[in-house]
């Protein structure tokens, strides 16, 4: 089963970016041009600057 570990880049309005781990079974989905979708977990697309997905076999 492919495992994807996702790297986030969150913009903060009240701290500096920073980058957040994400373990999941199932590859990042963009549901519009607000969301995207980790899994069970939706992150608001505004505050990711930047996506990088590692697929692990």
């Amino acid at each position: 089963m492919k495992k994807y570990n996702i790297q986030l880049l969150i913009n903060s309005p009240t701290t500096f970016s920073y980058w957040k781990g994400v373990e999941s079974d199932k590859a990042p989905k963009k549901i519009n041009d607000g969301v995207i979708q980790i899994g069970e977990v939706y992150y608001n697309a505004i505050n990711v600057k930047e996506i990088i997905v590692i697929e692990n076999h």
